[in-house]
Parts: structure tokens; sequence; C-alpha cells
């Protein structure tokens, strides 16, 4: 993954949040995600409804 600088995707193992830090803005997505990679993911959907090209 081609990551822009800034962004970034934070999973917490403990309580399933995942926070994401793109273009400025940092926000916690709604929703509880099992596993690393449902987070992933959903981070970069959120990140490609944004503008980010992979």
């Amino acid at each position: 993954m081609a990551d822009e600088q800034g962004m970034k995707i934070d999973y917490d193992v403990v309580t399933k949040q995942t926070r994401v830090s793109f273009r400025g803005d940092r926000i916690t997505l709604p929703g509880l995600f099992p596993t690393l990679e449902a987070a992933t993911q959903a981070g970069e959907e959120f990140c490609r409804g944004r503008g980010w090209k992979s």
C-alpha cells in the first residue's frame, strides 16, 4: 500500500476500534472491527472515499 504522507490507520486490539489520520483529519471509524485486516480495509476505504489512490 502506498500511503500518503501523514496517512495512518491505528487499530486497538483491546477495544476493537480503528482511528484514521488522513489529510489533516483524525477520526474514529464507527463500529468495531474483529481483526487488524478488517480494520485496515475499513481505514483504506475511508481514505479512498476522500481521494486517496493506492
